[in-house]
C-alpha cells in the first residue's frame, strides 16, 4: 500500500490486493485526528455487525504510517 499526499492535503492510498482479491475495490476514509483508514468492501457490512471490531487495534486499519 502506497500513501501519497498530493497538493491540496487530501490524502490518498494505493493498495495492491493479495493474490484472488485482484478485483476488491477499497474504501478509504479519513477520520479524526488525521487517521487514514483503508477497508475492502466486502468486510463493511461485518464491521458494521459487529463482526469485525475496525477500531480495535487502530494500528491494523490505520494506513497513515505506510509507505
Amino acid at each position: 500500500m502506497t500513501v501519497t499526499t498530493p497538493p491540496g492535503g487530501r490524502r490518498t492510498a494505493t493498495v495492491q490486493p493479495g493474490p484472488g482479491r485482484e478485483h476488491m475495490p477499497f474504501k478509504t476514509l479519513e477520520g479524526d485526528g488525521k487517521a487514514l483508514t483503508v477497508m475492502p468492501f466486502d468486510a463493511e457490512t461485518l464491521v458494521a455487525a459487529g463482526t469485525i471490531l475496525a477500531g480495535l487495534n487502530p494500528q491494523i486499519s490505520d494506513v497513515r504510517q505506510s509507505r
